[in-house]
């Protein structure tokens, strides 16, 4: 018989912030989840984070930091 899988449920957190680079998001996740067990899901123009445990107000907003693009005026 198959090795049964344990079941880890994922805590959905709604990115506030618009203009995040998306590679940035991946590369962060990847840093801070190393199995991978996340997901990411856009809903109305918002990013959903779905982690393994939950975040704390101050988290996600350092998390919205390290991956928000900032564009520059051009002159």
């Amino acid at each position: 018989m198959g090795r049964r899988q344990s079941y880890q449920p994922l805590y959905e957190h709604v990115m506030r912030q618009k203009y995040n680079d998306p590679r940035k998001l991946k590369s962060w996740l990847d840093a801070a989840y190393p199995s991978g067990n996340y997901a990411v899901k856009i809903r109305d123009n918002r990013w959903i984070l779905s982690l393994p445990e939950p975040l704390n107000e101050a988290m996600l907003e350092y998390i919205e930091s390290q991956i928000r693009t900032h564009y520059k005026q051009q002159r």
